[in-house]
């Protein structure tokens, strides 16, 4: 296949094709359902073909494929073995052409359900994950009066929760050498996304009030904008403060302020550092929910000079 040239022009956007029709319209060798899938390489472009609903499928074919933004986005997943690495990714993500046929049911009633065509895909962007390789691309041929099958594309949902991935949030593709040498992320880092900040630090402070509750501490939650640190903790006349945070990658690094650190100093009341670290989050409907996620605490918390690297300076602007 890689050495035809499929006729992509001789589509129209909306329209469906059987895989005999594609391959007949596209002027290449047809092939099986089970060779005629997934990513097809032609000499001039590359086909991906998409089950939207996968329930009825394994749940390691139960890739998350849907389309955002009124159908202006596509979020795809690569087969589960694939990784930023593999040659038709890094072909994508060079900005090769993509054209994409899309179906929300393989099977209806026992009857095989046709492709929609929905045009070319790109500005392909894909996240740190792997083993499948998730990405978001810019729908080029988005359609403002869509067919009842793209109309039916570009509404369809997955039930449940569903993962948000890396790629959702960047505002611009990372370098091919940043995503392949970095599979997992280090550290707190910055987000550019709040909800997902959010549902993440939420999930980690119901994670550490469970933690100190359980350990027979009366829980407060006083982590509100200037205060130097999250729970109050309160147990036979003692009292703990402690420092929460939540992080989607590993508890090597997180970010602390000026205050917090002051506050941690203060050997009169003692302070903890609750991480949880690796956690993930899912989207349920509209809301954001922060899930899972492994527990690391310092206690007491005594950060020296040394610990403590500086990403940020308050400068004085001159007053002329």
């Amino acid at each position: 296949m890689k050495r035809e040239h499929f006729d992509y022009d001789a589509f129209s956007v909306g329209d469906v094709y059987t895989r005999d029709e594609v391959a007949s319209l596209g002027r290449v060798e047809g092939r099986q359902p089970w060779d005629w899938g997934g990513i097809t390489q032609f000499k001039n472009c590359w086909l991906l073909w998409l089950t939207l609903d996968k329930r009825d499928k394994q749940p390691n074919h139960r890739y998350n494929d849907c389309f955002e933004d009124q159908g202006k986005t596509l979020l795809w997943e690569s087969q589960n073995q694939h990784t930023l690495q593999r040659s038709e990714i890094k072909h994508i993500l060079a900005g090769e052409p993509v054209v994409v046929l899309a179906r929300i049911s393989s099977n209806v009633k026992g009857v095989t359900q046709p492709f929609c065509y929905c045009g070319q895909i790109t500005n392909s962007v894909a996240g740190r994950e792997e083993n499948p390789v998730r990405l978001r691309s810019q729908v080029a041929q988005f359609s403002t009066q869509p067919t009842e099958a793209l109309r039916d594309l570009y509404n369809w949902k997955p039930n449940g929760p569903r993962l948000v991935t890396d790629a959702e949030v960047l505002e611009e593709a990372l370098p091919l050498s940043q995503t392949s040498t970095r599979r997992k992320s280090n550290g707190q880092g910055r987000s550019t996304d709040p909800e997902r900040n959010k549902a993440t630090e939420r999930r980690a402070i119901i994670v550490a009030m469970e933690h100190y509750a359980n350990l027979g501490w009366a829980v407060e939650d006083v982590g509100v904008p200037g205060m130097p640190f999250d729970l109050l903790c309160t147990k036979e006349g003692s009292t703990l403060h402690v420092e929460v945070k939540g992080t989607r990658g590993d508890a090597s690094s997180v970010n602390v302020t000026h205050g917090e650190v002051i506050s941690a100093r203060d050997v009169d009341v003692p302070t903890h550092l609750f991480i949880v670290h690796g956690i993930t989050v899912v989207t349920d409907g509209d809301t954001v929910i922060g899930e899972g996620g492994e527990m690391k605490c310092l206690e007491p918390w005594l950060p020296t000079d040394s610990d403590l690297q500086p990403t940020m300076y308050r400068y004085e602007v001159p007053q002329t």
